[in-house]
C-alpha cells in the first residue's frame, strides 16, 4: 500500500476553489480589489471616448492590476502580462481577462494624469480606513501624541501595500 497521497496534476477539479480560499481573504490583491472599487473612476470614463476596434478593458480593471503590480514589484508592462497568465493575484484582479503588454502601457501612458489622481484617492481611503501612510518617525510621535486613540488592526502586508503605493504615487 503506497505511503503517500494520490498525486495527479493533470486531474481536472469538478468545482474549482474560490480564489479567497486558495490565497486567503487577507491576501494583498483583495486589499487592492476593495481600494480600487472604492474610488470615484469618472475620469477614467470621460477619457475612454469611442475609438473603434475591440472594446477597451475596464479601467478598474487595469488599475488593479498596475497597483498590484507595483505593490510587489511589477514595473514594466511585459512582467503584468506574464504575471496575469501564471499569478493567481494576478488573475483573480484581471477577471480572467489577458490584457497583452502594449494595451497595459498605453493605458497608463493615456491616462498618467488620471492614475495619480487616483493614488491619491487611494491614500485619503487608506487614511480613512485608518491606515497611517506617513513615515515612521512620524507614526511614532502620532502615537505619543494620542496614545488612548484606538488603532484598527493593520496586517503587515496590507500595510507594506499602503506603504508601496504611496511611494509610487510620489513617482
Amino acid at each position: 500500500m503506497p505511503t503517500s497521497q494520490p498525486y495527479s496534476p493533470d486531474q481536472a477539479a469538478l468545482l474549482p476553489a474560490h480564489v479567497r480560499d486558495v490565497l486567503g481573504s487577507g491576501h494583498l490583491c483583495f486589499v487592492v480589489h476593495e481600494v480600487v472599487e472604492a474610488c470615484d473612476l469618472s475620469t477614467f470614463e470621460k477619457q475612454q471616448g469611442d475609438v473603434g476596434g475591440q472594446r477597451a478593458y475596464d479601467p478598474r480593471m487595469m488599475l488593479k492590476i498596475w497597483l498590484y503590480g507595483f505593490a510587489v514589484n511589477v514595473r514594466t508592462t511585459r512582467q503584468p502580462e506574464q504575471r496575469i497568465r501564471e499569478d493567481l493575484g494576478f488573475r483573480y484582479l484581471a477577471g480572467e481577462a489577458t490584457p497583452d503588454h502594449k494595451t497595459l502601457g498605453e493605458f497608463q501612458r493615456v491616462h498618467r494624469e488620471a492614475i495619480t489622481t487616483m493614488f491619491t484617492e487611494v491614500l485619503l481611503f487608506l487614511r480613512r480606513a485608518g491606515m497611517d501612510c506617513s513615515n515612521s518617525a512620524n507614526r511614532s510621535e502620532n502615537r505619543e501624541a494620542t496614545p488612548n486613540s484606538p488603532r484598527p488592526e493593520i496586517t503587515p502586508k496590507t500595510y507594506v501595500a499602503a506603504q508601496t503605493l504611496t511611494g509610487w504615487a510620489k513617482l
